[in-house]
């Protein structure tokens, strides 16, 4: 009886061994999310090209063009001000450093109050570096909730966004499909389980971009529509 006592006692701690070696991949893809943002923004600082003008030498001559380019830059950081507030408590947005945000703001309420020379004033904010930031999504299918998709998404304004038809410039820079419950040893390889077509994705973003003309996007399309339509562009796999 004894026996039978200790070898009962050594499964339930074998059972219990291999319980505590289970991850979920749901865990560990949020995990990857942030790790590859860190690095992203990392390069973002120390890698110049990110951060070069947002407009070409020519532009300097164009008054009417100056112009639209900084009230465009007045729309683009409402916009990104307004997604901070939305997401400040889940830590989804992120904007690079090189954007430098409290600077740009200074320079457009200068031309703003006209304080200053009008025509330096426009280029000072013309040659500003673009503002470009990343937001972590997870989305739950609609059909069935076990099913997530992350996703790391980088966000680049072109100069004249929002005023142009010109939508944003959108990288899916990761993505990993999981189910919410789905639990595997610890040293099993994060993959996703499923595939997104992004090259039918993206140009559905930006054909529902285009029908937002004029108005800033990011929320309704990689919030609202994504939420709605992402599923479509996923082929799972069993």
């Amino acid at each position: 009886m004894r026996q039978e006592e200790l070898d009962r006692e050594r499964e339930l701690k074998k059972e219990q061994a291999r319980l505590d070696d289970m991850v979920r991949p749901h865990d560990k893809a949020i995990d990857k999310m942030k790790e590859l943002e860190s690095k992203f923004h990392e390069q973002q600082i120390n890698n110049n090209k990110e951060t070069e003008s947002s407009s070409c030498s020519n532009n300097h001559d164009d008054l009417e063009h100056r112009n639209s380019i900084c009230e465009s830059k007045q729309l683009q950081l409402d916009e990104v001000l307004a997604l901070d507030a939305i997401y400040a408590d889940m830590h989804t947005l992120k904007v690079s450093e090189a954007c430098q945000l409290q600077e740009l703001q200074s320079k457009l309420d200068s031309w703003q109050m006209e304080d200053g020379d009008i025509i330096d004033l426009q280029k000072v904010i013309v040659d500003h570096p673009k503002i470009i930031y990343t937001l972590k999504r997870s989305i739950e299918d609609p059909q069935d909730d076990d099913w997530i998709i992350h996703l790391l998404v980088v966000v680049k304004y072109p100069p004249s966004y929002p005023i142009s038809t010109t939508p944003p410039i959108l990288k899916i820079q990761l993505y990993l499909i999981t189910k919410e419950s789905l639990v595997v040893p610890s040293n099993k390889p994060l993959v996703s389980c499923g595939v997104l077509d992004e090259g039918r994705l993206l140009p559905a973003i930006s054909k529902e971009a285009q029908e937002l003309e004029g108005m800033p996007v990011v929320y309704e399309l990689l919030d609202t529509w994504l939420n709605e339509h992402i599923f479509d562009y996923i082929q799972k796999k069993s």
